[in-house]
């Protein structure tokens, strides 16, 4: 049975923004949290990869413990509005990376962007509600 996740990408892939639907596209689509978490997206799959405790600046914090699995195409296209949101505010940027800001990228081929989310914002906690419900379906 073929799902929204199965083969097939886009002729072309805009790495200007996070595609809404990876049925259509070949891109990786990260997220790294201001702990330095990782969250990467890629063809109807998700793949957390926690700080471990020897990696983080005070050797106290994890992040966890590391997943993989499928992501539902109603969850992935919240993520991307989200994302999507930020990316297109460009008030919320930063040049540089700070402590407790966000980063997402996306990365087609050789191409790719990556915009840093300044700490404090409402588009980075709305982006960091929805990886802590991912992280928390992942329990279940």
């Amino acid at each position: 049975m073929a799902t929204v996740f199965d083969a097939g990408c886009a002729p072309k892939c805009d790495v200007n923004h996070c595609p809404d639907d990876f049925a259509r596209s070949d891109a990786v689509v990260s997220y790294y949290d201001g702990s330095g978490n990782g969250y990467v997206f890629q063809r109807g799959m998700v793949e957390y990869r926690p700080v471990k405790r020897e990696e983080s600046s005070s050797l106290q914090y994890s992040g966890g413990v590391p997943f993989q699995r499928p992501v539902d195409a109603v969850t992935y296209a919240e993520i991307a509005k989200a994302f999507n949101k930020a990316i297109d505010t460009p008030e919320v940027q930063l040049p540089n990376r700070p402590m407790l800001s966000g980063a997402i990228s996306v990365r087609c081929g050789e191409a790719s962007r990556e915009w840093i989310i300044a700490p404090g914002r409402p588009e980075l906690a709305a982006i960091e509600s929805l990886m802590t419900a991912l992280k928390k379906s992942d329990k279940k």
